[in-house]
């Protein structure tokens, strides 16, 4: 995971210096540092470091923030999408679902046990509001992972951008997986959604912040060509 986040990170660095050049490309950009930045504060050791001096402000306010910076990192992401598909009137749409999310993440942090009681992960506390708080992670996995099969399917029959939507359809499936995973532990076991969620994490996760790195990389590949060419 460590290894899969630094990779990420750098690619989305990179990127950085295109962000004049090529406007088009801040939004993938965007996404790609607020999903990096959301892995690297779900890793152990930085979660341990960062909680306690946090404590004073709010408990598990390193969880928080690695959902919040996953909204921004959804949100950017399904936008790239939608418009690499040709469907950009959907871009408010799905801008506004994901600020809504955003919102109840933050409420139901605040409402429930999250923000008062220190625990590894608030998935852990079993009060209403941190039950629900869990739900809405899951619910938005899948809906983000339906959006990025559903857009880069159909980009992929009316020949789209193929070699970037073939890595949003791989991120899309991993999302889509955990949603339908985590579901299901959290009706039939939800004691042990802690575990499938660290365990989707490292082997869910890592290939999916691959794939993304990948896609990134495909702007720098491109526009490397493009000066080559032009000299």
């Amino acid at each position: 995971m460590l290894l899969a986040v630094i990779v990420l990170g750098g690619v989305a660095v990179v990127r950085l210096f295109l962000w004049c050049d090529q406007p088009r490309s801040r939004v993938l950009t965007i996404g790609m540092l607020a999903v990096a930045t959301s892995y690297g504060l779900a890793l152990d050791s930085v979660d341990r470091f960062l909680d306690p001096r946090l404590a004073s402000l709010g408990a598990n306010l390193t969880d928080l923030f690695q959902l919040e910076f996953l909204a921004l990192g959804l949100w950017a992401l399904g936008a790239v999408c939608l418009r690499a598909v040709g469907r950009n009137r959907l871009e408010h749409v799905w801008s506004a679902v994901m600020c809504a999310i955003a919102v109840a993440v933050v409420l139901t942090w605040w409402l429930g046990d999250g923000s008062v009681r220190e625990s590894g992960e608030v998935f852990e506390l079993r009060d209403s509001w941190s039950v629900v708080y869990t739900w809405v992670t899951v619910g938005w996995s899948g809906l983000f992972g339906l959006l990025m099969i559903v857009a880069s399917v159909s980009g992929l029959r009316a020949d789209g951008p193929r070699r970037a939507l073939y890595a949003f359809l791989a991120i899309g499936l991993s999302c889509t997986v955990y949603a339908l995973g985590g579901a299901a532990v959290l009706l039939l076991s939800p004691d042990t959604f802690p575990r499938f969620y660290h365990l989707f994490m490292n082997l869910g996760g890592t290939p999916a912040l691959l794939f993304l790195a990948a896609s990134g990389m495909l702007a720098i590949v491109n526009a490397t060509r493009r000066a080559r060419t032009a000299d």
